[in-house]
Order: structure tokens, then C-alpha cells, then sequence
């Protein structure tokens, strides 16, 4: 099952007023990758710590995806996004991907479904030789734009 690989970061400003620690890991396998990671952040105004998870794991012709921020300071998901694929064969690829657009900052309400997703993206390649052609499409989840204007008449 591959091994764990550990690795940090430090960063700051001059006067270490905001600082950044990282710790994490991550295991390379036959069948995808799993990486965890903690982040804390020390300010003058803030104290912050985080909780993430990215994992890609394949199946034969098929893939999938999870990104995951947990905030620990205020104790909610702040990020989620999920991608699938399938390897139609050589030439010829499919997949989606749902995406929670940004970072949260509030708690989510997990009943309501359009939670969960802000965007929907599908998209397919072609491979050939060195050509390689993709289409992909965005599609905004749960959010209806109308618009309202004024018409002055004439009298």
C-alpha cells in the first residue's frame, strides 16, 4: 500500500504578525493517491485551523475524485468538490466534476441540497497520436439570475 510521504511549511510576514504553519502526508499507491494535510494560522486578529483531505483513486477505466476542507476554528465544511471519470477506451474520455466554487464561511445546511454544489462541470477528450481536443462545460447549480427593469413610458 505505497508509503507516507511527511512534509511542512512555515510562512510569515517580517514581523511575524500572520504566520502559517503546515503539516501533512501523502500516500501514492497502484490504484490513486490519498493526501491529508493540517494548516494553523496565528494573527493578530485570528487563530484558525484546517483540516484537508484530497484523495484520487482509479478503478480500471474508472476515477474518482474528493477534495475536503474541514475549518476546525468554527467547526463546519468549508470546501467539497467531487469528480468521476471514465476511460471510454484509447481515445476517447468522460467526466464530471461537482464543485463547492471557493472556500465557505458560513455552516452549510445539510437538508437543503443546493448546499452541497454551486457548479457543475462535464467535459470529454479526445486523444490522438500528440493531438489532444477537450470540450468541457460549466453549469451553475440552484441559482435562477432575473432581472428587473424600469421601462419609463412615453405619455
Amino acid at each position: 500500500m505505497g508509503n507516507w510521504h511527511l512534509y511542512g511549511s512555515f510562512s510569515s510576514t517580517r514581523k511575524i504578525k500572520n504566520s502559517s504553519f503546515k503539516l501533512g502526508g501523502f500516500n501514492t499507491f497502484s490504484n490513486g493517491v490519498v493526501d491529508l494535510r493540517a494548516r494553523y494560522n496565528v494573527g493578530e486578529f485570528r487563530n484558525e485551523q484546517y483540516l484537508y483531505a484530497k484523495t484520487l483513486l482509479n478503478f480500471s477505466k474508472l476515477s474518482f475524485g474528493f477534495i475536503g476542507v474541514f475549518d476546525l476554528s468554527r467547526n463546519f465544511l468549508q470546501k467539497n468538490d467531487v469528480s468521476l471519470g471514465l476511460q471510454l477506451n484509447d481515445q476517447h474520455w468522460i467526466g464530471a466534476h461537482l464543485d463547492c466554487q471557493g472556500f465557505r464561511n458560513y455552516n452549510m445546511n445539510f437538508s437543503r441540497l443546493d448546499n452541497y454544489f454551486d457548479l457543475a462541470k462535464v467535459a470529454y477528450t479526445y486523444t490522438s497520436g500528440k493531438l489532444k481536443l477537450g470540450l468541457g462545460v460549466l453549469f451553475r447549480l440552484f441559482s435562477i439570475n432575473i432581472a428587473f427593469k424600469k421601462i419609463k413610458q412615453k405619455r
